[in-house]
């Protein structure tokens, strides 16, 4: 007897692919593909196979039927045998191959094929066809490529071509059966390649292969490991195409059908918060993303549909233009319109009432303060029966404890609980910044002394504005680092123009990074910051209406808030959030959709570690590099030193008036609209797309400058078209230069080919070099030296010599002159030319001089 869930496999298994592994060349005709029959001499194509159905007819012989049907006509097997070798369980062995094992065969074959395609034009051609051009791909996918060239490296027969037949890299007659494909390995959990997916370059022929029998294997296996949310599609090439568009979180299924076991085994291993399913938008993709969803929802896992465009596949989606952001607000929709499926959502008077299926969980206890933990109170029910526990949701060891005890209490699968576990979790802390936004407390403005306002205008009209704001950063505790922090300082100004600024500010652990965001923070009105270490994707869109609007967003470490990468984009470029949410209303008892908005701008700034910044936040943000060298080690030092003693006492008794001078100093900047009247002839950089958000951003700093100074600066009346007036102050060239200053060294970062600290460690290098050039009288191309010599001349440690010096050969700043014995490099400068200044930005003095030349009636 044969299990009916293996001839229902067996059924499943694509027919024109078993078919076109048999090396039976098929041709498209309409929806049909055709084929010559192997049933009886056949000299015009009478086979017909349709892809929808799985079944096969021939017009000549009458043979038809389906995938086993097929097998067992084709190779004279009965049923049961057509079955197995179809499953792949209880095989023939075929021929014995002895010393050749097929796991490091298929890994040789694999790592033959990616040589190949590294070296093919046309293979990389097809790719990019397809819109997948990053080469990091082609590595991180072990992409290959069929040309044929594996046959002439093999013996004709033998243990190793029979190795092959059986593997089915070979067919029975010897011939590849990825031949003129791009070849994607599918690996195991140890690493190994387990199968191989086949996409032919050339049209007119069957466009997907697989190797026979059970699917095995997982490509993009790490996302599972590295990712909290996965996104699941209908194919290998379009999972390659999210990949390429900034969704490295992808796995592709197998086709309609193509959800395996070993899918659902790494799920379950890594019990991934959130399953996308992204599949084709035709008839049978939203059929099997409602079938798969289902099942995975029954397993516990949370899952999402997102809905394309209507008959657009996933790599149709993105040749058509759409963006990073744009399929991000795919994802968005697919939680508003179903944001937990199978699940609702009812707020009670002590917390939550949350029903997944027939499974019903009451929290109590939810605290609305510490978010660093989620200590709650669980009542589970199911059926008649129940059990009420207390544990820390975030702790992982505890919340899997849990699930096992209550899935037995239940009589329940423990994924299913784990699933259920992870709902409640995302719900809870929706819970949370709803309960936040509700609890703020209604902060009337800070009701100043008529003092503290003669006081604060009295700062602000200061000509040494800047220099104080300087000093008085230094004394609350950040010393040196001029440029970032007035910057810094600027960025949280910006909060009440129209086009706020945005920051991020880079450095290596321990550099400072907290220390500048909190000097920012402690300066700006408290009640004008909003402040998070950490932030859950969907927090923002639960605060009240106004709760960011114009204010200065901080999220202390970039880890802390990728997740809600989108929702900050859109509150920079758009300014506004808006979210629709099913809610049960509490009267009628019936689901409404309640639409929650979050209005902007905001200025906004963050810390990391990392120096590869995505490219969509960098472009949206000021890169600011913070002072990495000895020099600033050293001014640290000293002021850390300087606090212990009775000075640095007294200037900390300093430091709360200096705060609430701040407060009050920003306090008193209108929210007043700023003219550039010399705007039209500035230049800028234009040699990248870029440059377009850059340009805005620099015009942004100008106008921040102004609106700092803009009791020292002329005002004018402007009529607006409704007949309403408008105040405006008038920007000059004075602001225009102290921008450029600051605009002169942050952007020639963004525009630089090197990284900051790189850059850095060039200028230190090519002084070591003019040095020793001036001592030794020898010419500065031919002076060589070693890792060590940077290091004892520049002080840096050897781990960030060794980073940032393979910048510098990447970009040939520097080449090996010799490798010396125990692998010691030695280098020579390739390009001793010193650093050009930052082109296309117009000098202050160029400004003045074309505002000299302006005509009387222009000016």
């Amino acid at each position: 007897m044969i299990e009916q869930a293996r001839i229902a496999q067996a059924k499943q298994q694509g027919l024109a692919e078993v078919i076109a592994s048999k090396g039976i060349a098929l041709k498209k005709q309409g929806g049909q593909l055709m084929a010559l029959c192997p049933f009886h001499e056949d000299h015009t194509p009478s086979l017909s196979i349709d892809p929808k159905t799985n079944l096969f007819k021939c017009f000549g012989c009458g043979a038809a039927g389906d995938t086993i049907k097929f097998i067992e006509l084709y190779e004279k097997k009965s049923f049961p045998e057509a079955v197995s070798a179809l499953t792949g369980a209880d095989s023939p062995a075929g021929p014995e191959v002895t010393g050749v094992n097929p796991t490091q065969l298929l890994n040789r074959v694999a790592r033959f094929y990616h040589e190949t395609f590294l070296s093919s034009p046309q293979a990389q051609e097809y790719l990019k066809s397809r819109g997948i051009t990053r080469p990091e791909i082609y590595g991180a996918f072990q992409i290959g490529y069929a040309d044929g060239k594996l046959l002439s490296t093999l013996p004709r027969e033998g243990g190793l071509v029979n190795a092959l037949k059986k593997t089915g890299i070979l067919n029975r007659y010897g011939k590849e059966l990825f031949l003129n494909c791009v070849v994607v390995p599918l690996f195991d959990s140890g690493g190994n390649v387990a199968g191989m997916y086949g996409r032919k370059v050339r049209d007119g022929e069957v466009n997907h292969l697989y190797l026979p029998g059970k699917r095995q294997g997982i490509v993009n296996r790490p996302a599972a490991a590295s990712s909290e949310a996965i996104i699941l599609t209908e194919s290998i090439i379009d999972a390659l195409s999210l990949y390429q568009n900034g969704y490295p979180n992808v796995i592709p299924l197998y086709g309609t059908n193509g959800l395996t076991e070993c899918h659902l085994e790494l799920f379950h291993t890594y019990r991934p918060k959130k399953i996308y399913l992204c599949l084709n938008n035709d008839i049978p993709g939203r059929e099997a993303a409602a079938r798969i969803g289902a099942a995975l929802a029954e397993k516990g896992f949370n899952v999402g549909v997102v809905s394309l465009p209507e008959h657009k596949d996933v790599n149709d989606y993105f040749q058509a233009g759409k963006t990073f952001d744009d399929f991000a607000g795919l994802l968005i929709e697919s939680e508003r319109q179903n944001p937990t499926p199978g699940c609702l959502v009812e707020e009670t008077e002590t917390g939550l009432a949350i029903t997944c299926q027939d499974r019903q969980y009451r929290i109590r206890g939810i605290s609305t303060c510490n978010l660093d933990r989620l200590r709650v109170n669980i009542r589970a029910i199911y059926g008649a029966k129940y059990h009420i526990d207390t544990l820390d949701l975030y702790q992982s060891r505890p919340r899997k404890n849990f699930a096992g005890h209550l899935a037995r209490i239940l009589g329940l699968e423990a994924g299913v609980i784990e699933g259920d576990l992870l709902i409640i979790i995302n719900q809870i802390e929706a819970y949370q910044a709803r309960q936040s936004a509700m609890a703020r407390d209604e902060k009337k403005p800070y009701q100043m002394t008529k003092e503290e306002e003669e006081q604060a205008l009295a700062g602000l009209k200061d000509p040494n504005l800047l220099e104080n704001i300087l000093a008085d950063m230094e004394t609350i505790g950040h010393v040196g680092e001029e440029t970032n922090k007035i910057l810094a300082y600027l960025i949280s100004v910006s909060r009440k123009l129209p086009r706020p600024l945005s920051g991020i500010i880079v450095s290596q652990s321990a550099a400072g990074k907290s220390g500048l965001v909190e000097a920012v923070q402690e300066l700006t009105p408290p009640e004008e910051v909003e402040f998070f270490s950490r932030i859950t994707p969907q927090a923002l869109y639960y605060m009240e209406r106004d709760a960011l609007k114009r204010k200065l967003l901080i999220i202390e470490e970039r880890s802390g808030g990728e997740g809600a990468d989108y929702s900050i984009r859109t509150l920079q470029s758009r300014q506004k959030l808006t979210q629709a949410v099913p809610i049960k209303d509490p009267n009628t008892g019936k689901i409404k959709t309640m639409t929650f908005e979050v209005e902007g701008p905001i200025a906004y700034l963050e810390t990391t570690t990392s120096a590869e910044i995505n490219h969509e936040n960098a472009t949206r943000c000021f890169e600011i590099y913070l002072d990495e060298s000895l020099e600033q080690t050293r001014r640290i030092h000293y002021a850390q030193r300087e606090a212990k003693t009775s000075q640095g006492i007294i200037k900390k008794a300093a430091v709360e008036a200096i705060k609430l001078r701040h407060h009050n100093l920003q306090r008193m900047l209108r929210p007043v609209m700023v003219e550039i009247p010399y705007a039209p002839l500035l230049d800028f950089p234009a040699d990248s797309l870029r440059t377009r958000r850059d340009h805005e951003r620099f015009l942004s700093l100008i106008e921040a400058v102004t609106f700092l100074f803009q009791y020292q600066r002329e005002q004018t009346g402007i009529i607006l078209p409704d007949g309403a007036k408008a105040v405006c102050i008038i920007s000059t060239v004075e602001d225009y230069a102290r921008a450029y200053e600051l605009a002169r060294e942050v952007l020639g970062f963004t525009f630089d080919d090197l990284k900051k600290h790189a850059r850095d460690l060039l200028d230190l290098i090519r002084e070591m070099v003019k040095k020793q050039s001036q001592e030794t009288g020898g010419i500065e191309e031919d002076i060589t030296f070693t890792r060590r010599e940077i290091r004892g001349y520049t002080g840096w440690p050897d781990y960030q010599i060794k980073n940032h010096i393979r910048q510098l050969e990447d970009f040939e700043y520097l080449t090996i002159a010799q490798v010396k014995k125990g692998g010691q490099f030695e280098y020579r400068l390739n390009r001793p030319e010193n650093r050009r200044p930052l082109k296309g930005l117009l000098t202050p003095l160029e400004l003045e001089k074309r505002l000299a030349q302006r005509k009387p009636d222009n000016s």
